[in-house]
């Protein structure tokens, strides 16, 4: 829970003090989290707010879930619910088809890159 008020605080942070965006989150991503396929569809706005649906595929399941963001500068932070578990994704823009960070789950943290598809 420490971890998505850190993500909480960046995400307010950023939202006060934006600076321009280098790239553009609106797009389809793709990335992998061990057995899990990540699919996020999302919508950049001008207030540089970040919108969208998320897709949990594993062997077994589909989860759905609503995304909500921000894109300042080359960071992107993210918060989602997948398995009805608050998360996070925090990140920075490598070029305009990668994105590279860290991704929050209560009791879990782990690296992924988001691909643009």
């Amino acid at each position: 829970m420490r971890r998505l008020a850190v993500l909480l605080a960046i995400l307010i942070a950023a939202c006060a003090g934006p600076t321009e965006p280098t790239h553009t989150a609106t797009g389809m991503w793709k990335g992998a989290v061990g057995p899990h396929a990540l699919t996020l569809s999302l919508t950049m706005h001008p207030n540089r707010s970040v919108s969208g649906v998320g897709v949990d595929t594993t062997a077994g399941s589909v989860t759905q879930f609503p995304v909500r963001g921000t894109v300042s500068g080359s960071t992107v932070v993210l918060l989602f619910t997948p398995e009805s578990v608050d998360s996070g994704f925090s990140g920075r823009f490598t070029d305009a088809g990668r994105i590279e960070g860290s991704l929050e789950f209560p009791g879990y943290s782990t690296t992924v890159a988001l691909h643009r598809q």
